[in-house]
């Protein structure tokens, strides 16, 4: 999809279409660069020499946890206390929680753990994706806008810096999945965009500034989830395209991360008939795709992570102890939350000892895991340090480069009457914000920042519990203006199958439009609603709704 673009503020990069472009290569990808310590095979070789087969079974295992407080005596602190000290697991994702609550409970788990933990949590757009008063920086689409890979590799830097501060030293990401699907349920912002050069050249600069900082990168949704149209929290893709197609789309950006060194990558729950000879097998348990695709074809070498084993894309399939051992004899290394730990590890003990799965084979995944904790440096030092922490999260430099992304990022697509950048404007105008969330606070910074420029302006929100009634008040007030703003607040979030609008939203919206009003259509979230509201005046696209991009 082409759409011409034409520059209209100071502040306003418009360099982004969701189409093909050239991409400038400016940065060097030096492997040698993102070492931060010598290996210590000994280490290595002497902790998994000294491990039982349950103990090996138990480092290829990765369980959720929320990262906020846990009281002592709480069933939740106990059963995490026994996963890491008495059952010996490989490591936790952490999930959502505050700073020193983050901290805390790392080091509390990494004290009882006698093997050091890997700590790993989504940090796509930011330690802030998780992490309350961090810093958030716009998606990976609004990165990919800014055309300008030093931001990424910047961010990259910034993420990992944060993230180790923490304690956690597994970032899954890069997503290098191509969302050349406006439908697509999950990818969408996740994404840097639909041209597979400027998805590799981001996520390399993203990569090489992460690994610089000693923090495991992870690229994601191996073997491509950009052009679905099914949630694999929800269901199991099928991709039908023939070999030809993936290797010019889809694998092309995980291709040039693996030659330049990337330390992980994740398989998805999507099943691909082009490596496949059997139909709705996911790539998370497949020989065809995880060994002699990625590990012989492609030649990768790092750490295999499966995507959540909780999510339908498999769970629905599979159970449990059958998607864990499945999931390694195709040639998982690390299986990430599992539905139940304890399950998982007996599930590999068990396989182990029916001879399903060669000791040798649980060996080396075990291998490539303690490398990876030898790597970040878990072996010389597994604490976080807190007074530290202050130092370095949500500086003033690393707030500044977000907010740098964030203006550069901002891109407009159409403006026919002229109207940006605002000035005065001596007709009646109305400001309407639609969400699919329910939330009525929705808009409100954005609002404030209208109603100072341009004076006392009246504001509609409408939600998903809004009726029939309401959008018919709504459109009959909205009519009085000359003027509509129109915030559009749809996002893809991940098992919900949002981020796109509803019959009722774009009634009104075209209601309005044929009634001869202006509407300034301004996407904090999914851009490609400008296919539903193309009759738009202007559209501008912010890509989510976060402070740092509305400030």
């Amino acid at each position: 999809m082409n759409i011409p673009i034409r520059p209209v503020f100071s502040t306003l990069i418009v360099a982004f279409t969701l189409a093909s472009c050239t991409v400038p290569r400016s940065l060097r990808t030096d492997v040698s660069a993102w070492n931060p310590k010598s290996p210590s095979p000994a280490w290595v070789e002497r902790t998994l020499e000294s491990m039982s087969l349950e103990e090996k079974a138990a480092q290829l295992v990765c369980v959720w946890t929320e990262g906020g407080y846990l009281a002592e005596d709480t069933d939740a602190w106990q059963n995490l206390l026994r996963l890491a000290g008495e059952r010996k697991i490989g490591g936790f994702i952490f999930s959502v929680g505050d700073v020193y609550e983050y901290a805390m409970h790392i080091n509390r788990l990494q004290a009882v753990a006698e093997t050091p933990l890997l700590i790993s949590a989504d940090f796509e757009h930011g330690v802030g994706m998780r992490v309350r008063r961090t810093t958030t920086f716009p998606r990976a689409m609004a990165l990919g806008a800014t055309r300008n890979p030093d931001y990424a590799y910047r961010m990259g830097k910034v993420v990992a810096r944060e993230a180790r501060a923490l304690g956690v030293y597994q970032n899954y990401a890069p997503v290098v999945d191509i969302n050349n699907n406006p439908a697509n349920p999950v990818i969408n912002t996740r994404s840097f965009g639909d041209n597979p050069d400027l998805v590799a050249e981001m996520a390399l600069a993203f990569i090489r500034g992460t690994q610089e900082e000693g923090v495991i990168a992870t690229v994601k949704h191996f073997p491509g989830h950009g052009d679905t149209n099914l949630d694999t929290h929800l269901d199991l893709p099928l991709l039908t395209f023939s070999r030809s197609r993936f290797d010019s789309l889809e694998l092309a950006p995980f291709k040039k991360t693996f030659e330049e060194g990337v330390l992980s990558v994740m398989i998805a729950h999507i099943a691909a008939s082009a490596f496949d000879s059997v139909r709705g097998v996911p790539a998370t348990v497949s020989p065809s795709i995880s060994t002699n695709l990625l590990r012989r074809e492609l030649g990768f070498r790092g750490l295999v992570v499966t995507d959540a084993m909780v999510m339908r894309g498999v769970s629905a399939k599979y159970h449990p102890a059958e998607s864990i051992v499945l999931a390694l004899k195709a040639g998982a290394d690390l299986i990430l939350m599992p539905p139940d730990a304890d399950i998982a590890i007996d599930a590999i003990v068990g396989a182990v000892k029916r001879k399903e799965l060669s000791e040798q084979r649980l060996d080396a995944s075990v291998r490539k895991v303690l490398s990876m904790k030898d790597w970040v440096g878990l072996d010389d030092e597994r604490f976080v340090d807190l007074d530290g922490i202050s130092r370095i999260v949500a500086s003033s430099e690393h707030l500044a480069l977000a907010r740098d992304i964030a203006r550069k990022s901002i891109t407009v697509l159409g403006n026919k009457s002229g109207l940006l950048p605002l000035g005065r404007i001596d007709r009646k105008m109305a400001d309407l914000v639609l969400t699919d969330q329910d939330d009525l606070t929705a808009g409100i910074p954005f609002h404030r920042h209208l109603t100072r420029r341009l004076g006392s302006i009246p504001e509609i929100v409408l939600t998903p519990r809004s009726d029939s009634l309401d959008y018919r008040t709504a459109l009959d007030s909205l009519l009085r203006a000359d003027i509509v703003f129109s915030q559009l607040y749809f996002s893809i979030r991940s098992g919900e199958m949002t981020g796109f609008a509803p019959e009722p939203v774009r009634r009104l919206i075209n209601s309005l439009i044929d009634s001869g009003k202006v509407v300034i259509g301004v996407s904090f979230g999914n851009p490609y609603l400008i296919v539903d509201f193309s009759r738009m005046d202007t559209y501008v696209c912010a890509y989510n709704g976060s402070s740092v991009v509305v400030d």
